[in-house]
């Protein structure tokens, strides 16, 4: 399955980096992708909790919300 998200306040590759490692640790992602010009990220993996990976995401501090599961 694929979930997407829009996240908001992307400003830098260290952005990308925190984002990408708080989605790899929600249960059921194998992989997760953020673009810094867009803010979208593309995760995959099996069984994802948009609701987790959302909650990750907002914990440090980024806005976001679903645009997304396929």
């Amino acid at each position: 399955m694929t979930v997407e998200l829009k996240i908001e306040n992307v400003m830098c590759q260290h952005c990308v980096g925190r984002i990408e490692k708080a989605l790899r640790l929600v249960r059921g992602v194998r992989e997760a992708k953020v673009n810094q010009h867009t803010g979208v990220a593309v995760i995959e993996g099996e069984e994802i909790s948009a609701n987790e990976a959302i909650a990750a995401v907002t914990a440090l501090g980024y806005p976001c919300q679903l645009l997304g599961v396929v």
